[in-house]
C-alpha cells in the first residue's frame, strides 16, 4: 500500500509493504516486509535485485540509501540514511547512527549518534 507522490512507484515483484509520504520507498525492487513512513524513506531498498526485508523507517531520509540490509528499525529525520547493508539495528533520534553503512546489532538513541 503507497500513499504519496512516487511512494512504492517502481514496486516489482514486492509485497506486504507500506510506504506512506513523497517517495517514501520510490526506488524500492523485489522488496518484502517493510514500512516506510516519511519523504524518501527506505527510497533505495533493494534497487540492486537483493531483497530487504523487515525494516521499519518513521521520518525523512531514514534509510534512505539502505539496498539489501534486513530488520533495521529507524525512527527519526536522517535516521541511518547511509546504512546499505547493515542489518539488525535500531536507530532513534534525529541523525542516529547517520553515518553506519554495514554495521550489525547496533542501537543508536539520541541526537547525532554516529559510529
Amino acid at each position: 500500500m503507497a500513499v504519496g507522490t512516487e511512494g512504492l512507484s517502481r514496486a516489482n515483484n514486492a509485497g506486504r509493504n507500506v510506504a506512506i509520504g513523497d517517495s517514501a520507498m520510490g526506488d524500492a525492487f523485489q522488496v518484502y516486509d517493510n514500512v516506510a513512513l516519511g519523504y524518501k524513506s527506505l527510497n533505495n531498498a533493494s534497487r540492486t535485485l537483493a531483497t530487504a526485508t523487515g525494516n521499519t523507517a518513521t521520518g525523512a531520509y531514514s534509510l534512505n540509501q539502505l539496498t539489501t540490509a534486513i530488520w533495521n528499525t529507524a525512527n527519526g529525520y536522517f535516521a541511518m540514511e547511509s546504512d546499505t547493508s547493515g542489518s539488525e539495528n535500531t536507530a532513534m533520534g534525529t541523525s542516529a547512527l547517520r553515518s553506519n553503512t554495514s554495521g550489525i546489532r547496533n542501537v543508536g538513541c539520541r541526537y547525532q549518534l554516529r559510529l
